[in-house]
């Protein structure tokens, strides 16, 4: 039997987690799935989906759900429309001295839009628009990622 590599091991590491948060912890978990997030990654959380299907623990459903928002990031499609013009509304908030209400006004018009394809419109801006940007630009849409992502985390 060969010994598993170090990307293995982070791999059922950040599996183990992800079966075991709660919902204090998920987001945290999730942020660290992202960071490591690749094809090789998504194939471990199937199959440990597939055998928590033949122990019947009852997490396979939910775990699959998860799955299907990372293949989404994974594959980086362009955003549907309706979180495109999100996205584009609330990077727009902060060129316009974007506040924390202003913020909250536009997500809370939007509550039917705050999942996972959320996420991956604005990871689109960043993966596919931002290396187009000046440096002036850049350094302006990151102040404001950071903002909005922090606006995001705290919404209530």
């Amino acid at each position: 039997m060969r010994e598993l590599s170090s990307k293995d091991q982070k791999y059922i590491k950040l599996s183990q987690e992800l079966l075991q948060a709660d919902s204090s912890s998920i987001e945290q978990v999730l942020s660290n799935i992202y960071k490591s997030l690749d094809d090789q990654l998504i194939e471990v959380l199937l199959l440990i989906a597939d055998i928590s299907d033949l122990q019947n623990t009852g997490q396979s459903e939910t775990l699959r759900e998860i799955i299907k928002g990372l293949k989404k990031s994974v594959e980086n499609p362009e955003p549907d429309q309706k979180y495109f013009d999100l996205s584009k509304e609330l990077l727009h908030a902060f060129d316009v001295g974007g506040s924390r209400e202003k913020v909250y006004f536009i997500l809370t018009k939007n509550l039917n839009l705050l999942d996972i394809d959320l996420g991956n419109a604005l990871k689109y801006w960043i993966v596919k628009l931002f290396p187009t940007f000046t440096d002036r630009e850049k350094l302006s849409a990151a102040n404001a990622f950071i903002d909005l992502s922090s606006y995001i985390l705290e919404f209530p």
